[in-house]
């Protein structure tokens, strides 16, 4: 006889949720979900997931490349569903703005679903992480420290659009699958 008793039953109690906002840029997505095994390996996490907040771009994913990624408010109800308790939203935006209020305006409806919704800021706005930032990047590109970092503050300036374009160069160079890079974003945590 099978015993299923709920001491035997091993439910998940924490999800973590890696968000960009998107792209339909295909080997941007797929240097996105390669990062997962690095924060499932360096997080407390049971479970790690990829989302995006755009559906255009998870639909595009899906029927040109057969490349799936889940879009963050289904994701949001998939994990409620299957009865996780604590919820980290590792966000993988640069900087706030629109795209990161957008994913905000996303996740925030679900605190009162979970024990615990811990959403993280941007990896820029703490200037410490930023300084990190400019000398991995700098280092990795032979770029000088001033040169980069005058780019990269050039580019938190811009609109959504364009910050948004900006956010895919940095993950269509895999710039973000460095584990320096990747070590930054927990900081976040």
């Amino acid at each position: 006889m099978l015993n299923t008793s709920p001491k035997e039953i091993n439910i998940p109690q924490k999800a973590l949720v890696v968000v960009s906002a998107g792209t339909s840029d295909l080997s941007a997505a797929e240097n996105i979900k390669s990062i997962l095994p690095f924060f499932e390996e360096n997080t407390t996490a049971d479970d790690t997931f990829c989302a995006f907040t755009s559906a255009s771009a998870v639909k595009t994913l899906i029927e040109e490349y057969g490349v799936y990624i889940e879009y963050l408010p289904d994701l949001m109800e998939k994990l409620y569903m299957l009865g996780y308790k604590e919820i980290i939203v590792l966000s993988l935006y640069l900087n706030e703005g629109t795209e990161y209020t957008k994913m905000l305006n996303m996740a925030t409806p679900y605190t009162r679903l979970f024990k615990e919704l811990q959403i993280t800021k941007p990896l820029l706005s703490d200037s410490g992480t930023a300084e990190e930032l400019v000398k991995i990047l700098s280092e990795k590109h032979k770029k000088d420290d001033t040169e980069l970092a005058l780019e990269i503050s050039e580019n938190l300036t811009v609109d959504s659009l364009e910050q948004s374009e900006f956010d895919v160069e940095i993950f269509k160079k895999g710039l973000c699958s460095d584990s320096d890079v990747l070590k930054l974003f927990l900081k976040m945590l």
